[in-house]
Parts: C-alpha cells; structure tokens; sequence
C-alpha cells in the first residue's frame, strides 16, 4: 500500500514478519495454551515488497495459518466477545535463512526457523538493553 512516507523507507521490504493469533481466555489454565504464531520472509525479488508505484501493491499472506478443525476446537481462547485479535511483528534484527527458497511461493514460510517464545523473549531483552 502506498503510503506517504515510502520515499523515506528502504525497498525492498525484506524484514521477518511475525503473525500470532492471541489466546483471550482468562480462564484457569487456559496459560497452557499459548498464542499461536507463523513468521514469514518475504521474497525480496517479488513485486509484491518493491516500493509501490500504484495505490497497493499485490496482496500475499500465509495460505494455512491454522488448520480450521483446530481453530474450531479452540475457538473460546481465540474469540471472545465476537472479537479476535491478531498480532503482526517486524522483526528487524533476524537475517534471513541462506539455504531458503521461494519455490513459486507468494511468501516464504519459515517454519524451519520459527523462533521459540525464549529465543523472541531474548531478542526483545537484547533489543531494550542494547
């Protein structure tokens, strides 16, 4: 999407992209399930994350964020109140896996190198105290 400040960003866009889908629940024990997240890399040689010379560019995504029988299972810890709430980080501080490959995929999965909840809660120590 274009937006006013693309004359200022650097393209193309090639920042590790974190999704996770938040568990509400408030219940005791519902802490056993934690939130559930997917990162992606995008493929830099694609279109898709070139600096936008249109209103917006082509849209990719994730093609299975969640199976839907598991969704449907676990649906009172992802929806409350008709309400579900879905976190999108950058991470700026991951390079990129040397042996990937986009393979005709619109985004590149990188479920081989998904980071840990201790491996992202370091990052954000290293992060604040760097």
């Amino acid at each position: 999407m274009s937006g006013e400040y693309d004359a200022i960003l650097h393209w193309p866009f090639h920042f590790k992209v974190i999704f996770s889908l938040l568990n509400q629940s408030t219940a005791v024990g519902s802490n056993l399930l934690s939130d559930l997240s997917k990162s992606i890399w995008p493929n830099t040689r694609s279109a898709c994350f070139q600096r936008p010379r249109l209103a917006m560019n082509e849209a990719y995504g994730i093609k299975r964020f969640i199976a839907l029988d598991e969704f449907q299972m676990n649906r009172t810890h992802f929806v409350q109140n008709d309400t579900i709430f879905i976190k999108i980080e950058l991470d700026f501080m991951s390079t990129p896996p040397e042996n990937r490959s986009d393979a005709g995929e619109m985004l590149m999965i990188d479920e081989q190198h998904m980071d840990t909840v201790q491996e992202d809660l370091m990052r954000k120590i290293v992060f604040f105290n760097g």
